[in-house]
């Protein structure tokens, strides 16, 4: 009993002291003080009854939180799972949509280059057949003049000047016919190897300098009205993998300049030299037009660590030289001649 007026709170003093006298002597306290002390027992009781009740209270209270934190967590783990699945299914959808950014912009370049090399055709096939006429018109004309020397011959009226007539234009015709025929041959022999040094999946060898020679002649078909002139120098390099790589740069080269440094420009001179540098080739370009807009400079520049954020128009260049040879390019000014210097460099392993 003490016990519970020790628990009871601020009625615990009054209660222990009723106790207390109730056992010393339970007859003095009589009837009353037997009354109040039950009337105390009962409200011990009630306020326990209380606790019992609050603490039960407080328990459900708990249970019930622990409950909605149970489900909150099972919501959170559904939730994941969905968001993981989602986000499985967003990575592949990501994944697909860069292969197919890189399928386009494959097919883009391949189209570009169709297009700077559809331009070469044409005009050495132009060309081819200028020099074609020629020879056959040359070839006519001597054909007449034999038909009538041998017309005099045979009626015995061919004089020592008729003779001497028909050698001189003979000889005419040969200078005319011969270096038409020779440079249409030496055309088609450009083109037939630029055509081949291209074919998708073609792993023959390829001697660099001759495969740039080749479409040095093309390219300067297509400025011909320009007078423009395309030197390829230095070592000759047998290669493989970049057989079809090195001639689409230069292509590429040709038509930078010719949009920027050389553009209204008659007469200008491009060299092409190729070196060797330990494990490195070497193409080194210059043209002797004006300097290249510092803006362009720069985007090539930064195009060996940024091909993808260079302008669209040198995207291709930067393309070949960065992915296509794992190389670099710098654009400066040669020291010596002070004319535009594009330097590129690729790993031999890369090109062999």
């Amino acid at each position: 009993m003490l016990s519970l007026c020790a628990n009871y709170g601020p009625m615990s003093w009054t209660c222990a002291t009723f106790i207390g006298l109730a056992a010393i002597d339970p007859i003095a306290i009589g009837g009353v003080g037997a009354a109040i002390v039950a009337a105390i027992v009962a409200i011990i009781a009630f306020g326990a009854s209380r606790r019992a009740s609050a603490r039960a209270a407080a328990t459900e209270t708990a249970a019930a939180s622990l409950t909605a934190e149970r489900d909150r967590l099972r919501e959170m783990l559904r939730s994941a799972a969905g968001s993981a699945s989602e986000h499985e299914k967003l990575a592949q959808e990501l994944d697909q949509a860069r292969a197919e950014i890189d399928s386009l912009r494959t097919r883009r370049f391949e189209a570009h280059w169709l297009s700077l090399l559809g331009q070469q055709v044409g005009a050495a096939t132009h060309e081819v057949n200028n020099r074609l006429g020629a020879a056959i018109l040359g070839s006519s004309s001597l054909r007449e003049k034999i038909a009538v020397l041998t017309g005099r011959l045979q009626s015995d009226e061919l004089r020592r000047s008729d003779l001497e007539g028909f050698i001189s234009t003979a000889l005419e015709t040969g200078d005319l016919v011969q270096p038409n025929l020779r440079r249409a041959a030496d055309l088609l022999v450009a083109l037939k190897q630029v055509a081949t040094d291209q074919l998708p999946g073609s792993r023959r060898r390829v001697e660099l300098k001759g495969s740039l020679q080749a479409i040095a002649t093309t390219l300067q078909l297509v400025h011909k009205t320009t007078g423009l002139q395309i030197a390829v120098e230095g070592i000759e390099i047998s290669v493989d993998r970049a057989g079809a790589a090195f001639p689409r740069i230069l292509a590429e080269l040709v038509s930078l300049s010719m949009l920027g440094p050389l553009a209204g420009r008659r007469d200008g001179r491009i060299r092409v030299s190729l070196l060797r540098r330990g494990a490195f080739l070497a193409l080194h370009y210059s043209d002797d037009g004006s300097r290249f807009p510092i803006s362009v400079a720069e985007a090539i520049n930064r195009g060996s660590e940024q091909p993808d954020s260079a302008p669209e128009p040198l995207q291709p260049l930067l393309e070949l030289v960065v992915r296509e040879l794992r190389g670099s390019i710098q654009v400066g000014v040669d020291p010596a001649a002070g004319t535009n210097l594009i330097r590129i460099e690729s790993p031999l392993e890369a090109a062999v």
